[in-house]
C-alpha cells in the first residue's frame, strides 16, 4: 500500500482525491 500512497502523492490533487474518495476515483479512472 505504501507504493501505492506515493503514486498518489506525486499526482498531486488526484491523490487528495483518491485518498479522501476511494470511490469516486474510480469513476475518475474509467475515463
Amino acid at each position: 500500500m505504501a507504493d501505492r500512497l506515493v503514486s498518489f502523492e506525486q499526482d498531486g490533487a488526484i491523490g487528495i482525491v483518491t485518498l479522501r474518495r476511494p470511490e469516486k476515483f474510480n469513476a475518475l479512472d474509467i475515463p
